[in-house]
């Protein structure tokens, strides 16, 4: 048998803090575990809500900015050159001015099979923990999950505490929220003793008092004023 290929992967570091460090530091054989990566949903406006949504976000979201989640997994892939073989959990709403439509689907799908990955979409956060469990959306499926995960990424909207996947324009929970009570579903095993979890959506880490205090709270304790990413309010910690 031929030896195994090691992988190394180009891509950029990820900042917690005032510490940095690389996604991978290294990957080793990207067959013996998985990667995945979790797609929001993007809410936007046509003109005519110009006006009423403008005041709630401090700004105006667009048409445009629909496939912003969805642009920033691929350039994760890309910064890869297909070298890790992503699992792309795409989140899908039959809320009208949420969902991806099926031309779109078809679009992200083609793109993320052209750097060498597989596209599943998934309608809740259960279903993306049975997949991260057992490698299947399936409650009902008795399969088990045949490689551990190294990397899990999500590209979503954020609330204090929560992962909101599927967030409104106004911000209410929805069945894709990943909360406190969907993270303690999620069988530990599935994991590798090396996995790294990266959330790159607003407001991640607040109301986590080890966070709250080594990220916005200097080291002499001193209050200081911390603007809150889309809201534009400040609030004092």
């Amino acid at each position: 048998m031929g030896e195994n290929k090691i992988l190394k992967a180009t891509i950029t570091k990820a900042t917690i803090g005032s510490k940095s460090k690389p996604l991978n530091e290294h990957l080793g054989n990207t067959n013996l575990y998985s990667y995945i990566i979790v797609i929001g949903l993007q809410a936007h406006a046509g003109d005519w809500k110009k006006n009423a949504v403008a005041p709630f976000y401090g700004g105006y979201v667009g048409e445009g900015s629909k496939l912003m989640f969805v642009h920033q997994a691929l350039r994760r892939m890309k910064l890869n050159n297909g070298d890790i073989k992503y699992e792309v959990l795409l989140c899908n709403s039959i809320v009208p001015t949420h969902y991806y439509s099926k031309n779109q689907v078809t679009k992200i799908t083609e793109a993320v099979r052209g750097y060498g990955g597989i596209l599943i979409e998934v309608k809740n956060a259960d279903e993306i923990i049975n997949y991260i469990n057992k490698g299947d959306i399936k409650k009902s499926s008795t399969k088990k999950r045949n490689n551990f995960i190294k990397q899990l990424i999500f590209y979503s909207h954020g609330l204090v505490g929560e992962l909101a996947l599927g967030m409104p324009p106004l911000g209410n929970s929805t069945s894709l929220s990943i909360k406190e009570e969907e993270v303690n579903k999620m069988n530990k095993i599935a994991f590798s003793s090396a996995c790294n979890i990266y959330s790159f959506a607003c407001r991640t880490g607040l109301g986590n008092h080890k966070v709250d205090k080594s990220v916005y709270i200097n080291p002499k304790g001193n209050k200081k004023t911390l603007i809150i990413n889309i809201i534009y309010y400040p609030l004092k910690v």
